[in-house]
């Protein structure tokens, strides 16, 4: 199984999120939910590291390992060539190298579509000042 592999099919199931950890199975968060991707093995705190380290530079894996203030914790974007960008947020469950992968919309929606008040779109459009809710 390869990165690539699980963003496309991220993509594919429109799912907004991939989740890596050892003793799952991968899993995507599709219109709210997650769910478990069973026709993959579960991963091993093993092969949980190289799948997500297989993203990383160099620098990006020392500064997870030994940077003292970041220890443990890296955040990061990628663009994967023909499927978009991808917002990676590596950490430390349980011990073993775990990973949240947020799928970042080409699409920016317009306020319409979003589907809220009439009243919270006008905040949009003020051009200055503090708004308190």
């Amino acid at each position: 199984m390869q990165m690539i592999d699980l963003l496309k099919k991220l993509g594919e199931m429109k799912g907004s999120d991939l989740h890596i950890m050892a003793g799952l199975h991968p899993a995507f968060r599709i219109h709210g939910k997650l769910v478990p991707m069973t026709e993959y093995d579960r991963f091993t705190p093993q092969s949980a590291k190289e799948l997500i380290y297989s993203v990383l530079n160099d620098y990006q894996k020392q500064t997870f390992e030994r940077d003292p203030v970041h220890r443990g914790e890296l955040d990061f974007a990628l663009g994967v060539s023909g499927l978009g960008r991808f917002r990676f947020n590596i950490h430390l469950q349980r011990g073993s190298v775990a990973a949240a992968v947020r799928s970042l919309s080409k699409d920016i929606p317009r306020l319409e579509d979003l589907g809220l008040h009439d009243s919270i779109n006008k905040f949009a459009l003020l051009r200055k000042g503090l708004v308190l809710v």
